[in-house]
């Protein structure tokens, strides 16, 4: 029944908005009454909102994931430097995790670039950016940006650093985005 459960979390969140039965039925592979039985209880938790005959992700499983920390303490020790590095350069300034392969955003503050790349916590990037790079790579060296010169996305540049815990290990990256010409320093 977890199984099931979580499938249809999956198939909601990956919507991005609202589904309804049919659609989620037919994205997990399950048969419709399933599919109803396990969005009743899901609603019932408050885990799944019901708007009609639609239905999206609920605010509980915002406030459990809030809760989750890949790193206890690296999201609150990120919070003021985050917003620093953003008045700084005004460009869009985030936290990111290795996580499944993917650069998980953790912290973000949304900046200049914006209308071209949305920083949203919980969004995920490739690992063939700059911030996938100081995730995963040995720098060159310490302190060293990884930087992405438009080799991404036309118009926008970034820079990379890896956060690295007392014992030197690689827990995270902070990235900065700016519009294309913008200087990286």
């Amino acid at each position: 029944m977890l199984e099931g459960a979580f499938a249809v979390l999956e198939a909601l969140r990956r919507t991005g908005e609202e589904a309804g039965v049919t659609e989620l039925a037919v994205a997990c592979g399950f048969p419709k009454a399933t599919v109803h039985r396990l969005l009743d209880q899901l609603v019932a938790l408050d885990a799944v909102e019901r708007r009609g005959q639609r239905y999206r992700l609920g605010s509980q499983l915002y406030r459990l994931g809030q809760a989750w920390q890949p790193h206890p303490g690296l999201r609150a020790a990120a919070r003021l430097p985050l917003h620093r590095l953003r008045a700084a350069t005004g460009g869009s300034v985030l936290l990111a995790v290795l996580r499944e392969d993917r650069a998980l955003t953790v912290s973000s503050v949304p900046g200049s670039v914006e209308p071209l790349v949305p920083v949203r916590n919980g969004a995920s990037f490739s690992l063939d950016t700059a911030l996938g790079r100081a995730l995963r790579g040995p720098v060159a060296a310490a302190g060293s940006a990884q930087l992405d010169r438009e080799q991404v996305l036309d118009g926008i540049c970034c820079a990379a650093l890896p956060v690295r815990s007392p014992a030197g290990a690689v827990v995270g990256a902070v990235a900065a985005m700016v519009p294309a010409g913008r200087p990286l320093d």
